[in-house]
């Protein structure tokens, strides 16, 4: 009878977790909708471009300098055409060993309530973050030129338990954090004081 009632009370207590978990997920998902709204290319534009009174020879330049000073690599510059590109190195984006612990505890668990159940706990997590940036130049007219600053950061994931196994490619172009590019054309003004100062 005591094993009768402690089944009862252990499957309770696993659904109001559940239940929890799910209205915590749906109150989240909300949140998300509502804090981050889609922006339009007009929007985006304005947050990747800005414009500098200056040549564009300085400001190839001062762009590449503040990218070497970033850890950029792979730089690739085209002056002629306005264009550079370069990488980050990839980052690890395999769950943590928290995660991990996290993860086989949960199956663990699970298993010993409802027999086998730990299978179908997620499994580890595996992939990289490729961070990337394409710039782009425009001279509007002498001395006043306009760059254009296109962040990528794509994470390309495999989680796969005992019977399948989910690739995940996730893009995104930083525009919600418009802070990051304000950093960026701040690094580039400073090295443009910098060279009319020196030079």
């Amino acid at each position: 009878m005591f094993f009768f009632f402690l089944i009862i009370f252990t499957l309770f207590f696993i659904d109001l977790g559940n239940t929890q978990v799910i209205n915590q997920s749906n109150q989240q998902s909300t949140k998300v909708e509502q804090k981050v709204p889609k922006k339009t290319s007009v929007e985006i534009q304005a947050i990747q471009t800005r414009t500098f009174e200056t040549t564009e020879k300085k400001l190839f330049r001062a762009t590449l300098k503040v990218l070497q000073n970033n850890s950029y690599k792979d730089i690739i510059s085209d002056f002629n055409g306005g264009l550079i590109t370069a990488k980050l190195p990839s980052v690890d984006a395999s769950d943590s060993a928290g995660t991990q612990v996290g993860k086989a505890l949960g199956g663990l668990i699970v298993g010993a309530v409802i027999p086998f159940g730990g299978l179908l706990v997620p499994g580890k997590k595996v992939g990289q973050l490729d961070r990337s940036v394409n710039i782009t130049l425009d001279p509007i007219k002498d001395n006043l030129i306009e760059i254009r600053v296109a962040f990528q950061i794509t994470e390309m994931t495999t989680q796969s338990n005992s019977f399948v196994s989910t690739n995940e490619t996730i893009e995104d172009d930083l525009t919600d954090q418009p802070e990051i590019y304000q950093a960026f054309f701040e690094q580039i003004d400073k090295e443009l004081f910098v060279r009319e100062n020196k030079y």
